[in-house]
């Protein structure tokens, strides 16, 4: 498990004195090198956790009796143990990363291991490693639409999309995954304007089983949004304007469900209070290892999603609109089940019922999910976006 407390208050010692850091890293690792040092002093440390030998940097796991950390401190004894065991690290400190703790120099800014990264190093290297795969087909003239595993009628998904300009830097997301099995079944990344990626993502929805479509509504998310509402799609996540997280004890005691659906807006809205929620579902799921998930491309951006200055986000010039897609699907996927289970739906067609057939709605051909009515009484096909 993963902790983050920022920080805008104090300042910690460095080689070029006192400096700014963002905040403090608290994780679990079940390895760790123990130093014990010449100053009588006694260290834990992760086993890639960077200290400085000898003026460079060299790797805790690497470090051997008599090395120097300092031109007066050495190392007696090196010791790896296995256990539980909590440790603590600086974030974001100063130009060069480097702080001074117990008389010598650690570095703080090795984001695949000791302290940067929101999902530990460790734990994607892991999913690299054991789960990630190759997909079974990939769609679209550039291949940006990836599949592993094909729609199962007798299983609820959940499409959930991040939004993007469609002509930037940024590309839009489309995340699919088994809600029972938490299991990511199929993955878009690329550009397209947010009306064609409205189609795209009904089309997509549709295909999986009429699934519960989640579409981030900030800014110019909202065209998607409106796209898909134009093409009658019937399994719409929607949100509720007085509130801006899902809360299901308000829910209750506002009496949500008896409400109007004209007290609901279409899609999902990202704000400064659902975000931290959002990226502690992110943190809980993969720190247990319990959703599955087998995109590379994903598994590439969560390398570079790191907390700078308290919020966690891609590193400049890098991209994390497969994590935000994911970790909102996520977020939904365990709100909208809970409420569910007392009656109160966040959809236009309660979640419960995806599973129980394939649904034939208006809105597209029970034989070809690409093939749907345009809104306007003609039918228009949506496979020239692949």
């Amino acid at each position: 498990m993963i902790e983050f407390k920022s920080n805008i208050r104090y300042k910690v010692q460095t080689p070029d004195g006192f400096q700014s850091f963002s905040g403090m890293r608290k994780t679990t690792k079940s390895e760790v090198v123990e130093l014990e040092l010449s100053n009588s002093k006694k260290i834990q440390a992760s086993l890639d956790h960077k200290f400085i030998i000898n003026s460079a940097e060299c790797y805790a796991k690497d470090i051997k009796v008599g090395d120097k950390l300092t031109p007066t401190i050495s190392a007696t004894s090196v010791e790896i143990k296995t256990g539980d065991f909590i440790l603590y690290d600086l974030t974001d400190v100063g130009l060069d990363h480097l702080y001074i703790a117990d008389d010598i120099i650690s570095h703080n800014c090795d984001f695949l291991t000791s302290g940067h990264s929101v999902i530990d190093g460790e734990i994607i290297k892991w999913y690299e490693d054991n789960v990630a795969k190759e997909p079974l087909e990939r769609r679209g003239v550039d291949g940006d639409y990836w599949i592993w595993e094909y729609t199962d009628y007798t299983k609820p998904y959940i499409v959930s999309v991040d939004v993007a300009r469609g002509d930037g830097s940024d590309d839009s997301c489309i995340q699919v995954f088994d809600v029972e099995g938490m299991t990511q079944v199929a993955e878009y990344i690329g550009k397209v304007s947010p009306r064609d990626l409205g189609k795209m993502a009904v089309a997509i929805a549709t295909e999986y089983n009429t699934a519960m479509l989640v579409i981030e509504n900030k800014n110019i998310g909202w065209d998607t949004v409106q796209e898909a509402i134009d093409m009658g799609y019937s399994n719409i996540y929607y949100s509720y304007r007085s509130d801006v997280y899902v809360d299901p004890v308000k829910h209750i005691s506002k009496g949500y469900d008896l409400k109007s659906k004209k007290d609901k807006v279409p899609g999902f809205t990202t704000n400064t209070a659902n975000r931290p929620m959002i990226i502690s579902k992110l943190e809980r799921y993969f720190a247990e290892k319990s959703l599955t998930v087998y995109s590379k491309r994903l598994l590439s951006q969560l390398y570079v999603f790191v907390w700078l200055n308290g919020k966690a986000q891609a590193r400049a010039g890098r991209k994390d609109d497969a994590v935000m897609a994911l970790g909102i699907g996520l977020f939904v996927r365990d709100t909208a089940l809970k409420l569910q289970s007392i009656g109160i739906d966040m959809t236009k067609k309660a979640l419960q019922h995806t599973h129980k057939k394939v649904y034939t709605t208006n809105h597209r051909s029970a034989n070809d999910p690409w093939t749907m009515s345009d809104g306007k009484g003609n039918t228009i096909s949506t496979k020239w976006l692949l």
